[in-house]
């Protein structure tokens, strides 16, 4: 069985499958949904419930609060549609979004600062990446962890990546 995700106000539409949380519905389709850490400890993809059922699975209380569950809110990364839904992305501009990519990358310097390193990646010429100021992306490590990372450069100059990585 699978439920049909409405996205409001453009209507953008999607599948869940049966148990299946309604962000990693979204990624498996190559929809951009606002989100980070993926475990419902950010809160960056609290969306709201316009339609339908959703079971909110465990959260962080500072994610989405008692409050804002009685409210309408939910977190994607761990809701999972009981039916057809309609969602209020905040941050989601539909079409406007670049498709999710998924590409190799060189790493062309890093320069060490005090408590910074820069990251600078070398991306492939075709085909070209387009992103919007503001997004980030995901690093798959070699041991299979991914790590998010902030895109520190203008979208105006896509033939590298400028990441800002904190020491720890």
């Amino acid at each position: 069985m699978s439920y049909t995700i409405t996205l409001a106000p453009d209507n953008a539409a999607f599948t869940a499958e049966a148990g299946e949380p309604i962000l990693n519905a979204a990624k498996r389709q190559g929809l951009n949904l606002p989100h980070s850490c993926q475990s419902g400890i950010c809160g960056q993809c609290k969306a709201e419930l316009v339609g339908g059922e959703v079971a909110q699975g465990a959260h962080a209380e500072l994610a989405l609060s008692a409050e804002e569950a009685a409210q309408g809110k939910i977190l994607m990364c761990c809701a999972v549609p009981q039916s057809d839904i309609v969602l209020k992305v905040p941050g989601y501009n539909g079409a406007a979004m670049p498709p999710v990519k998924t590409f190799p990358a060189r790493v062309a310097s890093v320069v060490y600062g005090h408590d910074v390193a820069v990251l600078t990646l070398a991306l492939p010429k075709a085909p070209p990446f387009a992103f919007l100021a503001g997004q980030y992306i995901d690093i798959l490590l070699k041991n299979g962890q991914v790590r998010s990372y902030s895109i520190a450069n203008s979208p105006s100059q896509p033939e590298t990546l400028e990441l800002h990585i904190r020491k720890r």
